[in-house]
């Protein structure tokens, strides 16, 4: 399913509605199967060749569907996995097709003794952030939890900043958890630094110009 202007996160979830022809034949045949889609980050396409995704995707579970009377649907997602897609190709219906492999976080293990610090690094950058939704300790204390991966933490948070679409694709297309946790913190830093520089919320200072990659 190609996406405009979101990059879907594993363990995100997200509403849509969906009024395409051919996202409606995806959805109709995702429901008489599995239920799963594969949502992905829409790349340009030459004029009159079928849509193309960025290479990484994050593949989803339908949890919820209304269809409407006019054929759209209303659903609820949630993002399961990181794949890499192998091959693609036209399904019978029109949409995109994919054969894919999951990708599983990397945690490197000289890693280890250091991410109990990234996880408090994070904390105190986002509650620097947005204080008054930090404050909100049923819905985000779980998230800065002990027994929450680093790599459940990093996608939570870069699937509710707003981010460019550049950084979130490329924070989704990196495996390695503590590569992805340095990326996403250098990304709140800067954009702390645009606000105290100019009073706003920092957007214009992105994307930042640096690459963990």
């Amino acid at each position: 399913l190609p996406l405009s202007d979101l990059v879907f996160f594993p363990q995100a979830t997200q509403a849509m509605h969906l009024t395409e022809p051919l996202d409606r034949h995806l959805v109709r045949d995702a429901l008489h199967e599995d239920r799963l889609v594969a949502l992905g980050l829409r790349e340009s396409e030459p004029a009159g060749h079928p849509p193309r995704v960025a290479p990484v995707v994050c593949v989803a579970k339908i949890l919820a569907d209304t269809e409407l009377e006019d054929g759209s649907y209303n659903l609820m997602l949630l993002g399961l996995k990181r794949a890499r897609i192998q091959e693609s190709w036209q399904a019978a219906g029109g949409y995109l097709q994919a054969r894919v492999e999951i990708w599983e976080d990397v945690y490197p293990p000289e890693e280890a003794a250091a991410r109990p610090a990234h996880v408090r690094r994070l904390e105190q950058l986002f509650s620097h952030l947005h204080p008054g939704v930090m404050q909100s300790q049923e819905l985000f204390s779980p998230l800065f939890g002990r027994d929450v991966p680093l790599g459940t933490l990093t996608d939570s948070i870069a699937f509710m900043l707003d981010l460019p679409t550049t950084i979130k694709q490329q924070l989704l297309a990196e495996r390695n958890v503590d590569v992805r946790c340095r990326i996403l913190t250098r990304c709140l830093e800067q954009c702390i630094a645009a606000r105290k520089q100019t009073g706003s919320d920092g957007s214009a200072d992105f994307p930042p110009s640096f690459s963990e990659n």
